[in-house]
């Protein structure tokens, strides 16, 4: 049996095509595990100081924190099904 029929090859490729998006869409979540906790650990760092500011300081810290954390939302969206269809590799 050394000789594979083309069906046999052509799922081979599928199959790898499939592990390769699947790698890929494993680190997505990886990352945006990633950021997550890099931002829980800016949100304590953020909490601790402004127990200790003045009323001003801490409304300009949570303005601004509001401002980065609506940034990395936005950039963390999930991809929608148009994009999940097409990756980049």
């Amino acid at each position: 049996m050394t000789h594979r029929s083309q069906a046999v090859e052509d799922l081979d490729v599928l199959i790898e095509g499939s592990l390769r998006l699947q790698s890929a869409r494993l680190s997505m979540e990886e990352s945006q595990r990633r950021r997550l906790y890099e931002l829980q650990k800016d949100l304590k760092s953020m909490d601790d100081i402004t127990k200790k500011a003045d009323q001003p300081t801490r409304r300009a810290f949570r303005a601004e924190w509001r401002r980065h954390v609506g940034d990395l939302v936005a950039r963390m969206r999930p991809m929608t099904t148009e994009e999940s269809d097409t990756v980049i590799l």
